[in-house]
């Protein structure tokens, strides 16, 4: 972590690692660590060869542990175990992103899988401030496809600095009649990489399949950032101002604007455009040539931040929209 720790407040059994089929394994010891007091070490009893059990992530609940300066609490995190780098390990939905939205007051939850749309609990979707405070979701505003998208106070949305989602707060689609698989506990800073929004650390498992935490360098990083891409039509008088439209979603503005919008149909180039800062885009039709199966794409971008990290913007991809016949 990146404060020293306090071992009166240590709670064992909010330590835990999953396994690639999402099963969770409590941890059964744990005790602080490292030369500042940093780091926690578990070990897990149930798991007696982690080959054999396929660990995929590590995780801890809200307030599994505290500072020893004012007794605060830690916020939710997770961590990728062995040489993966970033969240969709398991096979529940993942988080991936979030899109702060301070227009319209909402935040955009980004999995890696399709969510089941009444699985979703608005007051696990949080925000967290920079005083590690979580404020839940108001409402759930839409679920569509990988995307949950929750409205907030707007003052909440400015003061955020990540995202939270509980553990076991929803699940991907229903296959064959059959339960879907529940997620596990994320936090994504806002801004920056996969993981707690208040500390820095990185989790690994040893030959003893025990999991020792330690803080991450400073030095550049590539971050993978998934893009969401919306697509509608609007009606209206003129006829001139008919056109398909839709915003270009990321954490990071630079990943919004200045990108290459084309507009499908029948799977087939029928227009283009930039998207603006905002990351709006739109597209003229009307008539015929506005009927059919409709779908965008947003190509994929890459830049380099002021600290040396590589940004690469994901290749963003909307839902299919059908308009007449």
């Amino acid at each position: 972590y990146d404060e020293d720790l306090d071992d009166c407040c240590l709670n064992d059994g909010d330590f835990w690692v999953l396994t690639e089929d999402s099963t969770r394994y409590a941890a059964s010891t744990c005790t602080i660590t490292g030369s500042n007091d940093r780091s926690v070490e578990c070990t897990f009893d149930e798991i007696s060869d982690s080959s054999d059990n396929e660990v995929v992530m590590a995780a801890a609940d809200d307030c599994a542990v505290q500072d020893s300066d004012d007794n605060d609490c830690s916020t939710i995190g997770d961590a990728p175990i062995g040489e993966s780098a970033s969240p969709g390990f398991t096979d529940a939905p993942d988080l991936e992103d979030c899109v702060y939205n301070e227009a319209d007051g909402t935040i955009d939850y980004i999995f890696d899988e399709n969510l089941q749309e009444d699985s979703v609990d608005d007051t696990d979707l949080e925000a967290v401030d920079q005083d590690g405070d979580e404020s839940a979701s108001e409402d759930i505003d839409q679920v569509e496809d990988n995307v949950a998208t929750a409205s907030f106070d707007e003052s909440v949305i400015e003061d955020a600095v990540g995202c939270n989602v509980n553990d076991e707060s929803l699940t991907d689609t229903f296959d064959d009649g059959n339960d879907g698989n529940f997620n596990a506990p994320a936090s994504i800073g806002r801004g920056g990489g996969s993981g707690s929004t208040t500390t820095a650390t990185q989790t690994s498992v040893s030959t003893s399949t025990s999991t020792s935490t330690s803080t991450v360098t400073d030095s550049p990083r590539t971050i993978n950032a998934p893009t969401s891409l919306t697509i509608n039509y609007k009606k209206g008088r003129p006829k001139f101002k008919r056109a398909f439209h839709g915003r270009v979603g990321n954490r990071f503005g630079r990943c919004q604007s200045g990108r290459l919008v084309k507009l499908l149909k029948n799977g087939k180039n029928t227009g283009q455009a930039t998207s603006k800062a905002d990351g709006s885009w739109k597209v003229r039709k009307k008539g015929k040539a506005a009927k059919g199966r409709f779908q965008a794409t947003a190509a994929r971008k890459v830049f380099t931040r002021g600290n040396g990290d590589t940004v690469v913007c994901g290749r963003g991809e909307s839902r299919l929209l059908t308009r007449g016949r």
